[in-house]
């Protein structure tokens, strides 16, 4: 099967999200299938492997209606895809869904532009672009079974387009030992984007009130660089020899960061799936997360959910597992259970059958 990707979320994103889902699914198509990478750009941190990649430096318009620009680069005979999977929502080089002459498969990661829009920049603009390919999508592949809910609730006419297929983790305590150091002393967590969603600040609140009864806790957190508003933040709370950065870190290192800590934090309100806390279990670490949204779907028991929006539950679990840090075993032996139930190897293959049944339609 020839499978038509643009490259619009490697330019977008380094690591992380909706990347590493493009990435790892790519990188496990059947050996056979001929993947097309268009307009990606530079390759970022995560970028797919696999023998058939494909890679055009420009987006053409498909088929038949290819750009002057990509006509000038591209050489005859010119390619034909059987399905059409975009990265986002909004397509590249001011192309339509009308303009693609095969099936395409749209994912919905999440609603947080429609469910919190004074959270995010662009809320309008981004769930209009979520409208317009939901509608124009032969499939539409929802990462987890809230995620679905959230989309029947604003377009209970496409139930008959969805399917579930759940994320996999690239991240276990199978990979080998990283190069890279750990902290010596005992610390916390943090992994990814540290959007107003994503609740970070909130979760320095609590950090920081933890650190007025344990001045020993440390907090590292793993993504990209603070920001100017973040770094005020820490500096205001005391906590600016309490907190480790670690940037975008290798999944080797990543997953040394997860086995040697006490939890990972991840207070976040909302999340289409939520990767990291099913890495931390893999890893060998608890999971702290949030009640809401998919989280506790994604978790199940194997993880402690917490409400998002109250400070103090977050600093009692944080000052709970430093004193106690035996009450950590049980969730660890569950959360390795837990975890094994999601891969990438049949996140693809569940892919590849919706591929089929839109090629078939």
């Amino acid at each position: 099967m020839r499978i038509l990707y643009d490259g619009q979320i490697f330019r977008l994103q380094p690591a992380g999200g909706i990347n590493r889902y493009f990435a790892s699914l790519i990188s496990r198509l059947p050996q056979d299938d001929i993947p097309t990478i268009a307009g990606a750009g530079r390759r970022p941190v995560n970028f797919p492997t696999h023998p058939n990649l494909r890679l055009n430096r420009l987006l053409p318009v498909l088929p038949g209606r290819f750009s002057g620009a990509y006509l000038r680069h591209a050489r005859p005979p010119f390619p034909t895809w059987d399905v059409a999977h975009p990265t986002y929502y909004q397509l590249t080089r001011e192309t339509r869904y009308s303009d693609y002459k095969m099936p395409v498969v749209v994912t919905a990661h999440d609603f947080i532009h429609a469910l919190y829009p004074d959270l995010m920049i662009e809320s309008k603009a981004v769930a209009a672009q979520q409208t317009e390919a939901f509608e124009a999508a032969a499939a539409i592949i929802c990462v987890s079974q809230n995620t679905r809910n959230d989309l029947l609730s604003f377009f209970p006419h496409l139930e008959n387009k969805t399917t579930v297929i759940y994320h996999g983790i690239e991240v276990s305590g199978d990979l080998p030992a990283a190069s890279e150091s750990v902290p010596e002393e005992p610390y916390f967590l943090y992994v990814g984007s540290r959007s107003s969603y994503k609740n970070f600040n909130r979760l320095l609140v609590s950090f920081a009130k933890a650190c007025n009864s344990d001045p020993t806790l440390r907090l590292c957190v793993a993504g990209p660089d603070f920001s100017e508003s973040e770094r005020w933040l820490i500096f205001d709370l005391g906590l600016k020899e309490r907190i480790l950065s670690v940037r975008h870190p290798s999944d080797a290192h990543l997953t040394a960061l997860y086995r040697h800590s006490l939890a990972l934090l991840y207070p976040s309100r909302y999340e289409g799936f939520g990767i990291p806390p099913l890495e931390a279990m893999a890893c060998g670490t608890v999971a702290v997360t949030s009640n809401t949204s998919s989280l506790p779907e994604v978790v199940g028991d194997a993880g402690i959910t917490l409400d998002p929006m109250n400070p103090d539950d977050w600093t009692d679990i944080i000052l709970h597992l430093a004193r106690s840090p035996e009450i950590r075993q049980p969730f660890i032996e569950k959360g390795k259970l837990q975890s094994a139930k999601f891969t990438w190897e049949e996140t693809a293959r569940q892919t590849v059958a919706v591929y089929q049944k839109v090629q078939n339609l």
